[in-house]
C-alpha cells in the first residue's frame, strides 16, 4: 500500500485529470477494500488464513506493476479496485492471523504487530521515494517493490499458522453493540489514513513542497508517527495487565468491623458494597448467640443495675453499656 502512495502524482499527470476525477478514480480502491473484507472472513474461517494472506499478497504482487502503467481511467479504476480488494483480503486475513498468534503465546502482541506493518510502510515509501529520486521509471521502481513484496511472501510463508474453524463455527456474525461503536471508530482511521495515503504526495507537490519524485515523503512520515504509537502499546498493555493483577488490601469495615480484603480483578465499589452486605448478615446470624452469652455474663450483676437491654450491652471495644465501674474496675464480657 505504501509503494503506491508516490504514484499518485505520477497516474494523475499521465492520465490528466482533475482532483475530483482523481477522487473517483481513487474511490475504486476503498470500495474493494470494503467488498473483500467480509469475504475473507468468510474464507478464513473455512480455508484459515494462510491462503488468504498469500493470495493478498499475490494479488499485490501482479497489480502494483499495472497501476504504475494504467494509461486510462477504466484501466486505472479496475486496477485501483483490484488493488484494493487485495489490500483488503491481506489486512483482514493477517489480522486474524496476529490473534491467533498472540492466543498461543498469551501475551499482548498486536500492537507489535502493527508496528512493523507500519515500519513496512516506511520501507516501502522510503525506498519508492528513493527509486524515483534516483529517477527510475515509475514502472520499473513498481516492478522492483513487487520482486520484494513476492521475496517477503516466500520467505514467511513456510511459517504461517494453519487455522481453520471449528465445526457448528458460524462464517459470518451480525455486529452489534461494542462492535458497531468500533467500526464507526475504525471508519475514523480509516478516513484519515486514506486521505494521507491518496492526497498527500499531491498536497506536497501541488504546493511545491517537494517534487513529485519526492512526494511520498508525506506518507513516509505519516508511518513514522504511526510506528512510534504502536510500538510502545504492548508494553503499556503489559503494565495495565501487571496492576490488574496485583493483589490491592483496600479495607471496607462492615457492621461487624472486619477487614475485607478485596481481590484487584473486580470493580472496588463492587466488592466494597458485598463486603458490607455480607458482614450485615453475619452480625443478623450473629446476634443471638451474643445476646445469650450476655445475659449469661451480666445474670449476676442485675440486682446492682437492673435489667439492661441486650442489643446495648456490646459494644466494639468489649466495654458495656451503663455503669461500667464495678468496685472500681471496669466491666467487661469474656
Amino acid at each position: 500500500m505504501s509503494c503506491w502512495a508516490p504514484l499518485v502524482p505520477f497516474a494523475k499527470a499521465r492520465l490528466g485529470v482533475g482532483d475530483g476525477a482523481l477522487g473517483l478514480l481513487l474511490l475504486s480502491l476503498g470500495i474493494g477494500s470494503v467488498v473483500a473484507m467480509p469475504i475473507t472472513g468468510a474464507f478464513s474461517a473455512r480455508l484459515g488464513c494462510k491462503p488468504m494472506i498469500l493470495a493478498g499478497g499475490l494479488g499485490l504482487v501482479v497489480l502494483l506493476p499495472l497501476l504504475a502503467a494504467a494509461n486510462t481511467a477504466v484501466a486505472l479504476a479496475a486496477c485501483l479496485f483490484a488493488f484494493g480488494a487485495s489490500l483488503g483480503t491481506i489486512d483482514v486475513a493477517m489480522n486474524v492471523h496476529a490473534v491467533e498468534v498472540q492466543h498461543a503465546a498469551n501475551e499482548p502482541l498486536m500492537s507489535g504487530f502493527h508496528a512493523q506493518y507500519s515500519i513496512g510502510g516506511i520501507a516501502g515509501s522510503g525506498a519508492m521515494t528513493a527509486l524515483l529520486s534516483a529517477h527510475f521509471a515509475p514502472l520499473g521502481s513498481a516492478l522492483a517493490a513487487s520482486a520484494l513484496i513476492l521475496a517477503a511472501l516466500l520467505i514467511a510463508q513456510p511459517n504461517f499458522l494453519r487455522t481453520q474453524a471449528h465445526a457448528g463455527t458460524s462464517l459470518f456474525v451480525r455486529p452489534r453493540g461494542i462492535v458497531l461503536l468500533l467500526a464507526a471508530l475504525v471508519a475514523l482511521i480509516f478516513l484519515a489514513e486514506g486521505a494521507i495515503l491518496d492526497w498527500s504526495a499531491l498536497l506536497l507537490t501541488e504546493s511545491h513542497l517537494a517534487s513529485a519524485a519526492r512526494g511520498g515523503v508525506g506518507y513516509l512520515l505519516f508511518s513514522v508517527a504511526m510506528t512510534i504509537g504502536r510500538l510502545t502499546g504492548d508494553e503499556h498493555q503489559q503494565q495495565g495487565r501487571q496492576k490488574l493483577h496485583q493483589p490491592h488490601h483496600a479495607e471496607d469495615k462492615g457492621a461487624s468491623r472486619e477487614v475485607v480484603d478485596l481481590p484487584a480483578d473486580r470493580h472496588r465499589s463492587d466488592l466494597a458494597r458485598e463486603a458490607r452486605q455480607a458482614a450485615r448478615q453475619q452480625e443478623e446470624e450473629e446476634r443471638p448467640l451474643r445476646e445469650q452469652r450476655a445475659g449469661a455474663h451480666w445474670h449476676d450483676g442485675r440486682h446492682m443495675f437492673g435489667r439492661f437491654p441486650p442489643r446495648s450491652i456490646y459494644r466494639r471495644t468489649g466495654v458495656a453499656d451503663g455503669p461500667s465501674l464495678v468496685n472500681g474496675s471496669p466491666v467487661r464480657c469474656a
